[in-house]
């Protein structure tokens, strides 16, 4: 306050996410400021859904000194805060949702790219420059690759389905997204070889990309802002990084996340169904507007532990 008198009547225009635990309001009012002083205000806040805040502007706003005529100006934050979709944690292991025959490290004779050489194949969209044969290629003046083994440790694509997601609200997208976070997690905590799409890339050429330990502040970084009916700018900037990590794939499990009417699961608000669609293929539907809290997680963990069991079961 550069003015010899002090200041009442200030406000400022938050998003919901940054307001203070317990506010209900969109303002916050500011204390007395006195004369010829600078004030610090500072509070704790804990957003509840993901996203990149401030999602708009900021303004403070003044009615000062009789509140007749208010004046707003725009406030420059100068860090952005991202909020990742909060991870479930879930306690038993997916161990039998494949085949136990192969041991960790070892390899099958399934076509892949770990192991020794096994022939060689013409070229298929998603196939790596690093495996062109370039003899065969100038002999056949065509692309030519080699083929090789594969790792016989367990592997997963987990996929949401951009269409279907497009369609959901942004609380049933959180859901959803809290899901796929968690079970991706929950996978990589048990030392499978684990790939993710969020393109739609699995289903229509079987392509997905790799998800390494390294990788995950930058993925949940992804999530966190990450619309299905929009290109994130996070893609656009890392386009040919993604190419890179793009490859053919042939998982042991397969799962796929998407949302399922309420009407279609019974009453209860926040149940999530999961079920087998095929031998390796499974699927998790989340109910839509489902309240993400304690609750959530909680009947996440129950149809977890019993989804793995019913499954260890089967397999028995």
């Amino acid at each position: 306050n550069r003015w010899p008198w002090p200041v009442v009547g200030l406000t400022l225009d938050l998003d919901v996410g940054l307001l203070p635990e317990g506010w209900d309001k969109q303002r916050v009012s500011l204390q007395r400021i006195a004369g010829f002083s600078k004030s610090t205000f500072q509070w704790s806040t804990v957003p509840q859904t993901r996203g990149q805040y401030p999602r708009g502007q900021v303004h403070l706003s003044s009615g000062f000194p009789f509140g007749i005529w208010t004046s707003s100006r725009r406030v420059e934050v100068s860090e952005n805060l991202i909020v990742w979709p909060r991870i479930t944690r879930l306690i038993d292991a997916p161990t039998d949702l494949a085949s136990q025959q192969y041991g960790t490290g070892s390899l099958s004779d399934r076509v892949g790219d770990d192991g020794d050489w096994t022939g060689v194949r013409p070229y298929r969209p998603g196939d790596s420059l690093r495996q062109v044969h370039w003899a065969q290629t100038a002999r056949r003046d065509a692309l030519v690759v080699f083929e090789r083994q594969a790792s016989a440790s367990q592997s997963v694509v987990v996929q949401i389905d951009p269409s279907i997601a497009a369609e959901a609200s942004e609380t049933t997208l959180s859901a959803m997204l809290r899901l796929f976070a968690s079970i991706v997690h929950q996978f990589q905590r048990h030392h499978w070889t684990v790939y993710v799409d969020l393109e739609g890339l699995y289903k229509s050429s079987g392509i997905a990309q790799g998800f390494q330990q390294s990788q995950r502040i930058a993925w949940m970084d992804r999530l966190a802002t990450w619309n299905p009916s929009l290109p994130s700018v996070e893609s656009m900037e890392s386009e040919l990084r993604t190419r890179r990590a793009l490859r053919k794939v042939q998982p042991n499990v397969v799962v796929t996340i998407g949302w399922k009417d309420s009407q279609a699961q019974g009453s209860d608000p926040s149940s999530i169904d999961a079920h087998c669609e095929d031998r390796l293929e499974y699927r998790f539907d989340v109910v839509p507007e489902a309240l993400l809290g304690s609750v959530w997680d909680e009947q996440l963990e129950h149809r977890w532990q019993g989804f793995c069991r019913s499954q260890m079961s089967t397999r028995g």
